[in-house]
């Protein structure tokens, strides 16, 4: 029997995950320390506006970004 299983390939893919992982920990956290200092409706409040700072100076500053419209064209599932 064949073990189709490549332990080689899964790797990346594990190492991906806990990178992602590590980061989703380090944002609660930063999020829960903002609302412990600042209290929770300032927190999200400051959060939210700051999130559109982020996404109108990245406008600003490559503007080409605008205009690339969708990246990739929704496909149909290939059949199994």
């Amino acid at each position: 029997m064949i073990v189709t299983y490549n332990a080689v390939y899964a790797q990346p893919a594990q190492f991906a995950m806990a990178c992602n992982m590590t980061r989703l920990v380090r944002a609660a956290e930063v999020a829960t320390t903002a609302a412990a200092l600042l209290g929770p409706t300032i927190a999200v409040v400051g959060g939210g506006i700051g999130t559109i700072l982020v996404v109108a100076l990245a406008a600003l500053i490559w503007p080409e970004v605008r205009h690339l419209g969708r990246l990739s064209e929704p496909r149909e599932p290939e059949p199994p």
